[in-house]
């Protein structure tokens, strides 16, 4: 199975990212290094560190493990012990998009993380994005249809997968009363019904009218502490 799947990754045609997700990302990277050097400059009696300075590659299991242990201790309560975690060395570590910030402790040089930035883009920006050729194909519908004709592609899922970075940011700081994620969302699929006179030159817009879009409630549904 995994020959195939590998092979299959080689020989496929179309891109694993598309032109804009990695503009978002390459963005998202520009403004963490922005970020970056603003909290240097501000603050130079303090001691920052970023994943890079660090060398981690992520903030895998084992790097939450002794973060959480830490508050943990400090709240009077048992640690964690790694051998009683299930699937604990098969568990993915976390990299945001926009980078994770860390300031020393004074007291015992602890790393706490004090900032996490995440960019989600959902819906293209000019209000509709149609059936794509290949679904089309996939529905046997008349190709000879121009795709800007054609009905919406259903509200994406790119906020739910915000989630796990955003949970185990919130989970790794509760100790400490705060959280420093923030996500900015872009796109047509975060429209509010006031934005409707935005795309309502759009085929097949007007099942928008008077209503917020529905993908806003999985974004409140994340229980952030700060969105933007």
């Amino acid at each position: 199975m995994e020959k195939k799947h590998r092979k299959h990754l080689k020989s496929r045609k179309s891109k694993a990212f598309n032109t804009l997700s990695k503009y978002q990302e390459d963005a998202a990277r520009v403004a963490s290094e922005i970020v970056w050097r603003t909290i240097k400059q501000k603050y130079p009696q303090f001691s920052f560190e970023n994943l890079e300075t660090l060398g981690l590659k992520d903030l895998d299991a084992k790097y939450a493990t002794t973060y959480l242990n830490r508050g943990l201790l400090l709240s009077s309560l048992p640690e964690r012990k790694t051998f009683e975690l299930q699937a604990f060395n098969t568990a993915e570590g976390i990299r945001p998009d926009g980078g994770i910030f860390f300031v020393n402790s004074k007291r015992d040089n602890f790393k706490h993380i004090v900032g996490v930035l995440e960019v989600k883009h959902q819906g293209e920006y000019d209000g509709y994005t149609p059936i794509s050729n290949s679904d089309w194909k996939k529905r046997k519908k008349d190709l000879s249809i121009p795709q800007a004709q054609r009905p919406p592609q259903a509200q994406g899922n790119a906020i739910e997968r915000f989630a796990k970075n955003a949970n185990a940011i919130r989970t790794l700081t509760s100790f400490y009363g705060y959280n420093p994620y923030v996500v900015f969302c872009e796109g047509f699929d975060f429209f509010l019904k006031e934005d409707f006179k935005i795309f309502q030159a759009q085929p097949y817009s007007k099942k928008f009218k008077d209503q917020d879009s529905s993908i806003l409630m999985r974004l409140i549904a994340g229980k952030l502490d700060s969105i933007f």
